[in-house]
């Protein structure tokens, strides 16, 4: 039971509450409207998600593809954040290479491919984190011979994801 104090708006919220008690068929009415648009609203953002993952697996695709050949990997350039750092470390030796910057990566790339590498990618999987403007990339690959497992880190810049991050294991 409401009792009705001299709190202003008090009175209309105890008029309020004995009408939904006398009709709870209107307390369900605005129970499912609520539920609705809480629903569409999280239909929306997963959407929104979606959009971003095929927008970041198509960044990360597109960057290994440069990044096999010795005439596109300086287009990696503008798929990155400003000096983005490419570690790779090879399974084999455990040899780590010293971290480079995507614009050093590309000048090794240019030194020692002469021709495009057979890529075959397997499987990219993505987790953008909602809200946030970051996501996460897995990528399992084989560059000739070369079997290969990177991850990248994500960043969205306006309307466009930027590669910030790649740590690459060669695993041969």
């Amino acid at each position: 039971m409401i009792a009705a104090v001299s709190v202003p708006g008090s009175v209309f919220l105890h008029t309020h509450l004995a009408r939904r008690a006398n009709y709870p068929e209107t307390g369900m009415r605005w129970f499912s409207i609520a539920l609705l648009a809480v629903c569409t609203l999280t239909g929306q953002v997963r959407a929104d998600e979606k959009t971003d993952a095929d927008e970041v697996k198509k960044v990360v695709e597109t960057y290994l593809k440069n990044q096999a050949s010795p005439t596109r990997c300086d287009d990696n350039l503008a798929l990155c954040l400003g000096d983005a750092v490419h570690l790779v470390m090879h399974r084999k030796d455990d040899k780590l290479d010293v971290p480079r910057t995507v614009k050093q990566l590309n000048e090794y790339i240019k030194g020692v491919l002469k021709e495009d590498q057979r890529l075959k990618i397997e499987s990219v999987k993505v987790d953008v984190k909602g809200g946030t403007g970051l996501a996460v990339a897995f990528a399992s690959f084989t560059a000739d011979e070369t079997s290969c497992y990177s991850v990248f880190t994500l960043s969205k810049r306006g309307d466009q994801w930027k590669v910030a991050s790649v740590t690459q294991e060669n695993r041969r």
